[in-house]
C-alpha cells in the first residue's frame, strides 16, 4: 500500500512538473508575440510620424512599447516557472527590457499630454522627455543583451545534451 501511494505522489509530481513547463512554454510564447507586435507598432508609428508628426502616431508608438514591456514581463513568469539556475540571467534581462520598454511608453504618454497643454517650460520639459526616453532605449538594450546571453548559453547546454543522447 504504501509503494502505490509514493508511485501516486510521483505520477502527480511529474504531471506537475508538465503542466508547469507548458505553462512556462506558452507565457514564453505569448511574451515573444507581444514583443513582436509591440517592435510592429513601434516602426508603424516611427514611420508615420517621420512623415507628419500626429499624436495617433505617437498613440502607437506608446501600444507598442506598453506591449514591449508586457512581453517581456511574461519572459520572465515564464523564466520564473523553470527552476534553472540560467534562467536567472534571462530573469534579469527581462525584467530590464520591460522596465524599459515601460520608461518609453511613460514618455510616450508625456509627450501626448504635454502637446495638448503647451507651456512656456516646454523646451526644458522636452529635454527631461527625452532623457526618460533615452533611459529606458539603454534599459531595454541592455536587458535584451543580458537575455541573449542567457538564452545562448541555454541552446548551448541543449545542444550538448542532445549530443550525449
Amino acid at each position: 500500500i504504501i509503494a502505490s501511494n509514493d508511485t501516486g505522489d510521483e505520477a502527480e509530481r511529474e504531471n506537475q512538473n508538465m503542466c508547469l513547463e507548458n505553462k512556462s512554454e506558452m507565457l514564453d510564447k505569448m511574451g515573444i508575440e507581444l514583443l513582436a507586435l509591440g517592435n510592429i507598432s513601434n516602426v508603424i508609428g516611427t514611420y508615420f510620424n517621420i512623415n507628419k508628426q500626429l499624436k495617433e502616431n505617437d498613440y502607437l508608438i506608446i501600444v507598442g512599447n506598453s506591449l514591449q514591456s508586457i512581453g517581456a514581463f511574461l519572459g520572465v513568469e515564464a523564466a520564473l516557472l523553470q527552476m534553472k539556475a540560467i534562467q536567472r540571467i534571462i530573469i534579469l534581462g527581462n525584467s530590464l527590457q520591460s522596465l524599459g520598454a515601460g520608461l518609453q511608453a511613460y514618455q510616450g504618454i508625456i509627450n501626448v499630454s504635454k502637446n495638448e497643454i503647451e507651456n512656456e517650460d516646454s523646451m526644458v520639459d522636452k529635454k527631461n522627455e527625452k532623457i526618460i526616453a533615452l533611459i529606458g532605449i539603454w534599459i531595454q538594450a541592455i536587458g535584451t543583451i543580458i537575455s541573449a546571453i542567457g538564452l545562448t548559453i541555454i541552446e548551448k547546454e541543449e545542444r550538448l545534451e542532445k549530443i550525449k543522447i
